[in-house]
Formats: structure tokens, C-alpha cells, sequence
């Protein structure tokens, strides 16, 4: 199961990185020594390039009794190592014995929200 980032989010990321890209371009085409032109160009190509992943790779996997935390450094907690799940109103956090997952509501696409929400009711565990 793909718990897939909120459209709108992964729009911004993609209108941002299009903007400091050619941003980018242009100051470097405008005034080829200037540190800023390279910064511009640098941020834009890292906003693209974590549009991408995102995308290829969504927030979060459940898969094999394995959930998944996709970013930078993907952590991964085993479901049945799970003690509790703690439900604050924008984040779940998932503790385990010895290890704590954050998870932000505020970037799960509505729809995914539901699955996620079912699938932590049906582990019955408490919160």
C-alpha cells in the first residue's frame, strides 16, 4: 500500500524548482561570475530533482509487513514491532522499542489518509 504525497505539495515543489532553475539560467547568462547565479541554479536543480522522488517514491510504504518512511534516509519500522501510535492533530507517531517514526498528516494525500487511518485501526494497537 502507497500512502502518495498531497498533489498540491508535489505541484509547488515542481513550479519551484521550474522557476529557480530557469532563474538560475538566466542570472548565470546575465552575469556569468556571480555566486547567487550558481545558487539559484543549484536550489532550483535540487527542488526538480526531489520532485522526482517524490513522485517515483511516494511518503510512505506498507508492504510486507515492513512500513516504510521515504525521504534522504529511508526508515523503516517493522509492523509487528509496534507498541504504540500516539495521534496528535497533524503527525501519528509510531513508536516501537527502539525506534520513533514521525509521520505528518499535513502532506498525505485525503484519500491515503483513510487507508492509513484503517490500517492503523485494523493493527489494533493501542494509543
Amino acid at each position: 500500500m502507497e500512502i502518495k504525497y498531497t498533489k498540491k505539495r508535489l505541484t509547488s515543489y515542481l513550479a519551484l524548482g521550474v522557476l529557480m532553475f530557469l532563474m538560475g539560467i538566466f542570472t548565470i547568462y546575465e552575469d556569468s561570475f556571480s555566486i547567487y547565479s550558481y545558487l539559484w541554479f543549484t536550489l532550483g536543480a535540487l527542488y526538480l530533482l526531489t520532485t522526482y522522488y517524490e513522485r517515483k517514491n511516494q511518503y510512505i510504504t506498507i508492504d510486507n509487513d515492513k512500513l516504510i518512511k521515504h525521504s534522504i534516509f529511508k526508515k523503516t519500522i517493522d509492523v509487528n514491532d509496534i507498541k504504540k501510535i500516539r495521534k496528535y492533530v497533524s503527525i501519528y507517531k509510531i513508536e516501537t522499542s527502539d525506534k520513533n517514526l514521525k509521520i505528518n498528516k499535513d502532506i498525505i494525500e485525503a484519500e491515503s489518509l483513510y487507508k492509513l487511518e484503517d490500517y492503523f485501526k485494523k493493527l489494533n494497537i493501542k494509543s
